[in-house]
């Protein structure tokens, strides 16, 4: 068995600040992340990539005169299952370096981020994961107050980052009853607040 996670999947709403751990994990000293958080040289499968290239091929198809296909002129997604996708996707994305390289977890860690909004969505999601894949996995989510969203949403929405405001939206003050509703289902997390 290897010293390190050889999955882990960072979750949380959207604008919670996984983006900052997966930047802190890169500058940290690849040594210490090792001992300290059990996180080898790792390689990221985020679906982000995947939702913004989507919001690209309708602009395009706009641009072509033709209908868009996924998403409406203000990027919310015509059908909910498009958001499955994408988990499949990274799933996807994550059997074919297992096919590549059988010895990857030997010296990686996969780290699959992604994040999603409603009662029951990260939950859902995590559902749609292979019982292989979920047996390699470690779980953390990124929990920040509900008016820490707000904020990290505002100032994203005041950059010059133009990320859609149906990603990003911030609609929900539940979140806290959600996460407890979510981890009291079919997974009993091992919970260790690890400091940075």
């Amino acid at each position: 068995m290897c010293g390190h996670f050889p999955i882990l999947i960072l979750t949380g709403r959207p604008a919670a600040g996984k983006s900052e751990v997966i930047d802190f994990l890169k500058k940290c000293d690849p040594t210490i992340r090792l001992e300290k958080y059990h996180i080898a040289n790792f390689e990221e499968l985020d679906d982000f990539v995947y939702v913004w290239e989507t919001f690209e091929l309708d602009d395009l198809m706009t641009r072509f005169g033709k209908p868009r296909v996924w998403s409406d002129e203000k990027y919310w997604f015509k059908e909910q299952y498009i958001w499955d996708l994408y988990i499949d996707r990274l799933a996807l994305d994550y059997k074919k370096k297992i096919l590549k390289d059988p010895m990857y977890h030997e010296k990686m860690t996969a780290l699959v981020e992604f994040a999603r909004g409603g009662d029951d969505a990260i939950h859902h999601a995590l559902t749609l994961f292979s019982d292989e894949m979920l047996n390699k996995a470690s779980l953390v989510y990124v929990k920040v107050p509900y008016k820490n969203h707000c904020a990290r949403i505002a100032d994203v929405q005041n950059s010059d980052r133009k990320i859609p405001f149906s990603i990003i939206r911030c609609r929900m003050k539940r979140w806290s009853i959600i996460t407890r509703r979510m981890i009291g289902r079919s997974w009993k997390p091992k919970t260790r607040t690890l400091s940075m």
